[in-house]
């Protein structure tokens, strides 16, 4: 499962806040792409940081990011390098810095995964939501 940590947030306006993806259960997780989604008029993401987990055993781990914010779209890519194997287990695998921007609610998703293993098979993952509410 690909999940949001946590899944309810609640924030005055115009505050800053950290949402956390996290993966669970997964077996050599090797490369995660996604797609986070989001109303564009309540939150803003102002920065996605590394989670740590699929740099666990000190591997560097690439990170790539385009945050569309016109369109509440979050585009983010994670990849072990060339020649290593996968992660396994849970934790989270990147934190979303974002702020509030006016009243109202949004719930942050992920319409779109392909998580992969170090041999390129598909890791299916369910995903999960974040309910942001701002006051």
């Amino acid at each position: 499962m690909i999940r949001f940590d946590p899944n309810l947030v609640n924030v005055p306006s115009g505050q800053p806040f950290v949402v956390n993806v996290v993966v669970d259960n997964v077996k050599d997780l090797f490369s995660l792409p996604f797609l986070v989604q989001y109303d564009a008029k309540v939150i803003q993401i102002d920065e996605v940081r590394h989670g740590g987990f699929m740099s666990s055993d000190g591997q560097a781990v690439a990170i790539v990011q385009r945050v569309d914010q016109e369109n509440g779209v979050a585009i983010i890519s994670l990849i072990r390098p060339p020649g290593t194997s996968g992660t396994s287990g849970s934790g989270a695998v990147v934190a979303l810095v974002a702020r509030s921007l006016g009243k109202g609610q949004t719930t942050l998703r992920i319409p779109q995964v392909n998580a992969r293993t170090a041999t390129q098979e598909t890791i299916s993952l369910a995903t999960g939501e974040c309910v942001v509410v701002v006051q």
